[in-house]
């Protein structure tokens, strides 16, 4: 089953006892502000797996990342058919900064900030495939779809609810600045932010129940 971002502002707002209508607890660009943050926070476990591909031209050895990567996964060589080690940032790796010679040379890093760098350039006659992680598509209007996997449905609704409720309890938390009385025992001042964290958990739970997905290496 999909799920559009308007059935989403909707079962926030039943999680919130947010009666919407013509006073609702929360505007809709809030609970889409927490839904937005939910597409970033479930990355780790569920990622957007995408490609892009660099044409090598006998010079080239630095090369431009996408600008929806969330995380780099692999680097793959369509001249030796296979995943190209990514080296480390630590003493003893050997790095050729563009000036190797050989495929067994053949090694990257993320490095330049921006930028994957290889250790020999590739010629014309190889592609380089980029695996990587990509940030999610946030959803613009009501009937848009929702992208990641419909398991991860419950896990973003309850974190942009506990997104909405924070703002609530920042609220309360203000004005209980002021209280000049403490009750006897240890009563809780601010339930609203407490509920939030409750469904923060519930997020936690949720997703992890869903199995991560397959990462790359990283180190060579």
């Amino acid at each position: 089953m999909l799920y559009t971002l308007q059935s989403a502002i909707d079962k926030v707002r039943r999680l919130c006892a947010d009666p919407g209508g013509n006073e609702p607890l929360f505007s809709d660009e809030l609970i889409v502000d927490g839904l937005n943050e939910s597409l970033q926070a479930i990355l780790p476990w569920v990622a957007n797996e995408a490609t892009t591909e660099y044409t090598g031209d006998g010079e080239t050895f630095q090369f431009e990342l996408p600008a929806d990567l969330y995380e780099v996964q692999a680097l793959h060589s369509s001249v030796s058919h296979a995943f190209i080690p990514r080296i480390g940032l630590f003493p003893g790796s050997l790095w050729f900064a563009g000036e190797g010679t050989s495929l067994d040379e053949q090694s990257f890093m993320e490095y330049p900030a921006g930028f994957v760098s290889v250790a020999s350039p590739p010629n014309s006659s190889d592609t380089l495939t980029l695996y990587y992680t990509a940030y999610w598509p946030e959803p613009e209007e009501a009937d848009d779809t929702l992208a990641p996997p419909t398991a991860c449905y419950a896990a973003i609704c309850y974190y942009a609810a506990s997104y909405c409720l924070a703002t609530k309890g920042q609220s309360a938390a203000n004005i209980r600045q002021y209280n000049t009385r403490v009750d006897s025992g240890n009563p809780e001042h601010n339930p609203v932010m407490e509920l939030s964290k409750h469904y923060l958990k519930r997020f936690d739970m949720e997703i992890g129940r869903h199995p991560q997905t397959q990462k790359g290496a990283k180190s060579g």
